[in-house]
């Protein structure tokens, strides 16, 4: 056998090995034994603890930046905003609030009757009204 061949599977299974030794047997300093060189006592360790846990929860500082820009709640202040309108004779779709409809879907209670290369005429039970393109309703 060659010897690259030989050398290449001894460190193979010498890696195999470190992995499972790594996985299996236990640390041997754990948490006690730094809390015993820390010199915490019982109380302490419980309030330390509370601390951590604490902190974790904080959430970040960044909520006055207002709504991420990874999320997307799908028009549920009521607010009606025309996207864009993806027109074809056959089968025209709307964009309202980021949401991409047909004709007979329906957002916010609001059902979409007809859809225009402009405008979209819209049913909200009681009467039908129309949004164009940069309007809110």
């Amino acid at each position: 056998m060659n010897k690259k061949l030989i050398i290449l599977i001894i460190l193979s299974v010498a890696a195999v090995i470190s992995l499972t030794y790594g996985i299996l047997v236990p640390p041997k300093y754990g948490q006690k034994t730094a809390i015993k060189k820390a010199g915490i006592e019982k109380d302490e360790l419980k309030e330390a603890s509370f601390i951590s846990l604490s902190r974790k929860a904080k959430k970040s500082g960044y909520a006055e930046w207002g709504q991420s820009p990874f999320s997307f709640d799908a028009g549920l202040s009521g607010q009606l905003i025309l996207n864009g309108i993806l027109w074809d004779s056959e089968r025209p779709l709307v964009i309202i609030n980021g949401v991409t409809l047909g004709v007979g879907g329906k957002i916010n209670g609001n059902t979409v009757i007809d859809i225009q290369k402009d405008k979209v005429i819209l049913n909200d039970g009681v009467s039908e009204f129309q949004l164009k393109l940069g309007e809110k309703k």
